[in-house]
């Protein structure tokens, strides 16, 4: 499964349509589900629009460190 479909499924899961994400994406709603569509292709529209369907993005490393991705990480 592609990481879209898995995005698509928590836009699903959280009643969010790619329209939906224009605010959080800082777009227009056709741009938005436009770049959906498309499919994501950066980490920091991915962490806005998990974080905006109520969700987070985590890391976790070998020895089971978890290092939570939040939405201030994607203001530079």
């Amino acid at each position: 499964m592609s990481i879209t479909d898995k995005i698509k499924m928590v836009m699903v899961s959280a009643g969010v349509s790619g329209r939906g994400l224009g605010a959080a994406l800082g777009c227009t709603p056709q741009s938005a589900s436009t770049k959906i569509n498309r499919g994501i292709k950066s980490i920091d529209d991915l962490i806005k629009i998990v974080d905006y369907c109520g969700g987070c993005v985590q890391l976790k490393t070998k020895d089971g460190t978890v290092i939570p991705l939040t939405i201030d990480d994607t203001k530079n």
